[in-house]
């Protein structure tokens, strides 16, 4: 077990995606335009961009083909377009940008209902993924930073995978018992909440027993993307938080033919 145990560092860097709700996105879009126009907005027009934050940008190109000739106003375009772009913090603020409360927490890999727990993957593209976006829709990326080092069930390293040879020369590979873990951490759950009780099991035991501060496993949503789940929901600091947009989702496909036709060439 000492071999599955990793050290996550003080300032160590980690991400943590949210969908950005209409709500979070109120205050942001109706500064902005009055700011630059001068005029109070009326409330439905405001709800219309709820719908689609990112129409915000579309109108900052209208209105940049509408200033020509005025520089006034197109400098107060570039003005409040700047604070934007400098805003340290977009669509949540510091405090939103780590685990939900416990009484607003639902059922996840690894906690059960009113149990928080810190979901954060360790590159932006991994945390974008595990929000599952549709496209077009706003994606608040948080910055975090590890206060203190941290101790971490590493359930990401292939060598926990045991190797066999035969009488007759056939190799064959046998998982672990951290290994056969491991497949259940990385495993989809197909909106089948029941499938997470066995991770939820381990995950109290690596948290009461073996009194480690987290787990790192594979994301099930991207290949080569490690997830890591933290304890306690204030071990990071928040750096910052952007609005990224989701333009598209690549997902790649193979049949299950070719497989079985590479496996049987092997042995034939």
């Amino acid at each position: 077990m000492n071999s599955a145990i990793e050290v996550l560092p003080q300032r160590g860097l980690l991400y943590r995606a949210r969908i950005v709700d209409n709500y979070h996105m109120k205050n942001q879009i109706q500064e902005f335009l009055e700011n630059i126009t001068g005029v109070k907005l009326g409330k439905e027009y405001i709800q219309k961009l709820h719908s689609n934050p990112s129409e915000i940008y579309n109108i900052i190109r209208i209105l940049l083909l509408y200033g020509k000739g005025k520089p006034k106003f197109v400098s107060n375009i570039n003005i409040y377009s700047k604070k934007i772009i400098d805003r340290d913090f977009q669509g949540y603020k510091s405090e939103d940008c780590l685990a939900p409360p416990s009484n607003k927490t639902s059922e996840g890999r690894l906690n059960p209902k009113n149990i928080s727990y810190l979901y954060t993957a360790q590159d932006k593209d991994t945390a974008m993924y595990e929000v599952k976006p549709v496209i077009g829709q706003s994606i608040s990326i948080a910055e975090l930073k590890t206060k203190k080092d941290l101790m971490l069930l590493d359930l990401t390293k292939d060598e926990y995978v045991e190797s066999f040879k035969l009488e007759d020369g056939i190799e064959f590979s046998s998982p672990t018992v951290i290994q056969a873990i491991a497949e259940q951490f990385q495993n989809p759950n197909y909106n089948d909440e029941l499938k997470y009780i066995p991770t939820q099991y381990i995950t109290e035991y690596v948290k009461e027993h073996l009194k480690l501060d987290g787990i790192k496993f594979k994301s099930s949503l991207r290949k080569d993307g490690i997830n890591v789940v933290l304890f306690d929901t204030n071990c990071c600091d928040v750096i910052n938080s952007k609005i990224h947009i989701a333009d598209n989702i690549n997902i790649t496909f193979r049949k299950l033919d070719d497989d079985l036709r590479e496996i049987l060439s092997e042995y034939n």
